[in-house]
């Protein structure tokens, strides 16, 4: 038996190196063809999430043309009642679930309770480090980059704000919108600018009357239909959409983009780990977010562009913090909806 302590300082640390190298090899993730095999003698994969059934579905398809050996149970909901099931189940000891994917402002609360486990895909080593989890939990595999958008029928391309500071100009004040979800928003630009200069830009905005509107998609939708000459924090993704169906739609392409992911996890609590890995390195490979480029979604793979291309390539992305802000969820909230009038 090896005494450590009685080894001289430069064994102790070759020692303790040697153990580090060892338990790296014992941790690193297995081949390809190693979670084949073991994923072939386990069950179903249980995924619980909150990404919508048309991108699931492609997703699903996708990864049952490469694993046709995988049987995928997945369960959709919004992010809330997602939450609020594996709450109900892990008190009922009845939590059976392998994967786990929710919105970002979410990931605090996952993360609070546990329900994700460590596993980094090699797929990750492409990725900014802001899209994945330091302790290896959780990694973001699409992007929901909010813009200020216009409709083109009401502010010509020329007359059109470039940049956020042009929304101040008195001739949007009383028409422009924001959604009542914008809190993501309202949060990453405190984080962008800082808080002081953060809240001092809100207040300013909000000075200009701008309308809360109920939803994300119905404030883009009052925006197309000539409700609202401007949108604030809308979903870049939907530019995309709605410009396919002729919707008279422009956007700010010359500042900040302020995102925050979908975030995807391996749980705790499942009992084939090897499949959920399978479908984990999937998602987030340039096949995988080539599925949801096509699904309309941004890929978070920087090789891989949305469509169109230029809602995020030469922009400035900020990842704004979203353990800080799903942990203050209810201040920041509280904060963003006292100031722009919504309470």
């Amino acid at each position: 038996m090896i005494i450590l302590s009685r080894m001289p300082t430069y064994r102790l640390w070759l020692a303790a190196l040697a153990l580090i190298l060892f338990a790296s090899r014992l941790s690193a993730a297995e081949s390809e063809q190693e979670k084949i095999a073991a994923a072939k003698k386990e069950g179903p994969v249980y995924w619980y999430g909150s990404m919508n059934v048309d991108d699931a579905s492609a997703l699903v398809a996708g990864i049952g043309q490469k694993y046709p050996f995988i049987d995928i149970k997945r369960s959709r909901a919004a992010n809330a009642p997602v939450l609020s099931r594996l709450d109900v189940e892990a008190r009922a000891r009845g939590l059976n679930v392998d994967i786990i994917d929710l919105d970002g402002f979410y990931v605090a609360q996952v993360l609070k309770r546990n329900f994700w486990t460590r596993y980094v895909s090699p797929e990750l080593a492409a990725y900014p480090k802001e899209l994945s989890d330091p302790a290896g939990r959780w990694a973001g595999f699409f992007l929901l980059p909010q813009v200020v958008i216009y409709n083109t029928n009401l502010v010509p391309a020329a007359a059109a704000p470039k940049t956020y500071n042009d929304l101040f100009d008195p001739r949007w004040k009383n028409r422009m919108a924001i959604p009542d979800s914008a809190v993501t928003w309202y949060h990453g630009m405190l984080q962008y600018l800082g808080a002081d200069k953060g809240r001092a830009f809100m207040r300013r905005l909000a000075a200009q009357k701008v309308e809360v509107q109920s939803g994300n998609r119905m404030m883009v939708e009052l925006a197309m239909a000539g409700e609202h000459a401007i949108g604030i924090a809308a979903y870049a993704h939907r530019i995309g959409q709605y410009q396919k169906r002729g919707a008279p739609m422009g956007w700010i392409k010359d500042d900040v983009l302020v995102t925050t992911p979908q975030a995807i996890g391996l749980s705790s609590y499942g009992k084939a780990p090897n499949a959920a890995k399978l479908i984990i390195d999937f998602v987030l490979s340039p096949q995988g977010q080539a599925i949801l480029r096509r699904s309309g979604r941004i890929p978070a793979h920087p090789k891989v562009d949305p469509d169109p291309p230029e809602l995020v390539r030469g922009r400035k992305l900020f990842f704004s913090d979203i353990v800080d802000g799903g942990t203050r969820y209810n201040e920041i909230n509280d904060e963003f909806l006292k100031v722009f009038g919504a309470r």
